[in-house]
């Protein structure tokens, strides 16, 4: 994975980019090592991406920019260009492999294809993303995550940063809707025995593990300014650190999450 960057991820699977040539874009099992190239995207500029599985027929993956949104299935040689539907283009897009959803303002909308048209249809209407909290919280990030033990399940998950740049995290927030009882948002005190794992940029997953060695109703997430694994407990409301290895390179290094068929693993 030299001089590669990673984009997106979907359990086993990764969407990457070369870090000289950022048209050579494809999709990669760290399974299988099946590689399924991507068509060039020219000029367009990217604010975000996501991918259905690709063991699925009607697999897409979708680019969303300030230009459009652009979408094509596996093995197509050019995609598909869409305008947006209204004045914003959406902020985040994930999926939860059959499946992908965006956020357009303060609606949850839901991708679907139809031959050589793309639909956005409103989900959970009436229902508006929670409020960012008070503007004197110096960093706040938002994540939109699925999780793994519930299909129809979406949670929010609001991180809170401060200090001079707004790197120390002094609060996590957590909100989940369910898409088939058309629930709207509702704030969780905790997880139970779930465990929400957070790359550092849009991305995440929620998901249940029988391994004694990850920490339940906690937050994994990871730093761009250094390589250690930060764990955030939602009952004590404490964060703990540790450092993967020894032998990862503090200054060259980016760290990911990644869901392998009945495992866990990070990827550098």
């Amino acid at each position: 994975m030299d001089n590669k960057i990673i984009i997106s991820i979907l359990n086993e699977w990764m969407m990457v980019e070369d870090e000289v040539d950022a048209n050579d874009r494809f999709l990669l099992n760290v399974v299988s090592r099946e590689r399924i190239q991507l068509p060039s995207l020219g000029d367009f500029d990217i604010s975000c991406c996501a991918f259905s599985s690709p063991s699925d027929a009607d697999c897409h993956i979708v680019f969303s920019g300030d230009e459009g949104i652009l979408f094509c299935k596996p093995g197509g040689d050019e995609y598909q260009r869409q305008d947006h539907q209204v004045e914003d283009s959406p902020t985040h897009i994930i999926s939860n492999g059959r499946k992908i959803y965006g956020i357009i303002g303060k609606i949850v909308v839901a991708f679907e294809f139809e031959e050589s048209r793309l639909w956005l249809r409103p989900i959970l209407e009436g229902s508006r993303i929670p409020s960012p909290p008070p503007a004197h919280i110096r960093c706040t990030k938002r994540f939109m995550i699925q999780s793994q033990s519930c299909d129809d399940e979406l949670l929010i998950v609001v991180r809170q940063g401060i200090g001079m740049f707004g790197f120390e995290v002094s609060k996590f927030t957590i909100y989940k809707a369910n898409l088939t009882r058309g629930e709207g948002w509702i704030k969780m005190d905790g997880i139970g025995t779930r465990t929400i794992f957070l790359n550092d940029w849009d991305e995440g997953f929620c998901c249940s593990t029988t391994d004694p060695a990850i920490k339940k109703n906690s937050i994994y997430y990871l730093s761009e300014d250094d390589t250690y694994i930060y764990v955030w407990d939602l009952e004590e409301q404490s964060v703990t650190m540790h450092l993967p290895s020894s032998d990862v390179d503090q200054q060259h290094t980016i760290l990911y999450w990644i869901m392998l068929p009945g495992s866990m693993h990070k990827v550098v």
